[in-house]
């Protein structure tokens, strides 16, 4: 899954600078350039190509995906590349903030948290600010007496620890204290086993068949990005483990119970999850497993610098030919794939240092 996709409540609502290395050996870029480089070129194309902001497609009508929009922002950031797109699509963002984060009545948390990161990354003039709202108030309103970050909607409350992870990192990376209430609750979802649920609730997990992989990578980062206890050091150490235990022979990673197969958004994930585990050798074989999702020469230059959830979905591009076009799940796992190559946790994306264009990619 993409880091928090956005749930639709109504219709309405790396690569490398030598992409051509990469036909001939998928590892070759590792060392050649700036990870993500090629990825993000990729993003950038995709979100000037959709009005600076990517889509999603039901019934044959393509949508504005705010989630995923922020996913690519957050993700050039990364690469520190491709600002000028960067800056327009976050605008895009602030000009549709209450149809991504709810208005009135109706507040999604996971979105405000993910919203306030990008703000926070994209280093706004007003700080935590984007299209007039203050989203680090916002976010810290959401947290109930429990310490969960929930949905105040009319349609049902979807937060889940994709969105506590959010919560707890855009808090802290706006500079304010994070309630030690939310961090119980979190390290409530943790399950026998080390791995934490998906789906939340507040009595603690004592089913480690509900463990899920990106969850649990998720909650890894919101547990390192605040000041670490004893708990939450325990709780990390076994979730890195449960983690680790989990990774394929590939060198990728398992998603979880509803996309069991190795993919690169989960493999992403836990590249960022296991990066102070002392495993530099299970790290290094991730990362070369998303080179070897990436799309190098060989394929039409839609494709070109950006990475496959799977091995099955390259496969599928490469029987399309000249005709076959990148669709929603390669651009979803080139977001997370980004932060993966480049090794940024969410709580240090910042667009600092980021050049204005995208690098050019040259095949042939």
């Amino acid at each position: 899954m993409s880091m928090f996709s956005r749930r639709t409540r109504t219709a309405a609502a790396v690569g490398l600078t030598a992409i051509a290395l990469i036909a001939a050996s998928p590892a070759a870029d590792a060392a050649s350039a700036t990870p993500g480089t090629g990825a993000s070129a990729f993003l950038a194309r995709e979100l000037v190509r959709t009005g600076h902001h990517l889509t999603t497609t039901f019934s044959g009508t393509a949508y504005p995906d705010y989630g995923l929009t922020a996913d690519a922002i957050l993700a050039l950031d990364a690469a520190k590349t491709s600002q000028r797109e960067a800056v327009r699509s976050t605008s895009y963002l602030g000009s549709h903030i209450t149809d991504y984060i709810g208005a009135g009545a109706e507040k999604y948390a996971g979105a405000s948290a993910k919203a306030l990161v990008v703000a926070l990354a994209q280093r706004r003039a007003n700080p935590g600010h984007l299209g007039g709202v203050n989203l680090t108030a916002r976010v810290i309103h959401l947290m109930n007496d429990h310490g969960r970050f929930a949905d105040q909607s009319a349609f049902g409350d979807f937060s889940n620890t994709f969105s506590q992870a959010f919560s707890i990192i855009g808090i802290k990376k706006a500079g304010r204290g994070v309630d030690a209430k939310a961090i119980s609750f979190l390290l409530r979802q943790q399950c026998p086993g080390g791995g934490f649920r998906l789906n939340e609730v507040n009595p603690k997990c004592t089913d480690r068949t509900t463990a899920d992989p990106d969850a649990t990578s998720m909650a890894i980062q919101a547990l390192n990005a605040v000041h670490p206890t004893t708990a939450s050091r325990k709780a990390v150490t076994a979730a890195q483990a449960f983690l680790v235990k989990d990774r394929a022979g590939n060198g990728g990673f398992h998603g979880g119970p509803t996309t069991p197969a190795v993919n690169s958004n989960s493999t992403s994930l836990a590249i960022i999850a296991l990066a102070n585990s002392g495993r530099p050798r299970v790290i290094s074989s991730a990362r070369a497993y998303l080179l070897r999702m990436q799309y190098g020469c060989a394929f039409p230059s839609a494709f070109v610098g950006a990475v496959a959830y799977k091995a099955a979905a390259k496969a599928e591009a490469a029987a399309g030919g000249a005709s076959a076009r990148p669709v929603d799940q390669d651009r979803r796992s080139t977001t997370q794939a980004v932060l993966g190559l480049t090794g940024t946790p969410l709580i240090d994306i910042s667009n600092a240092g980021a050049k204005k264009t995208a690098v050019a990619i040259k095949c042939g």
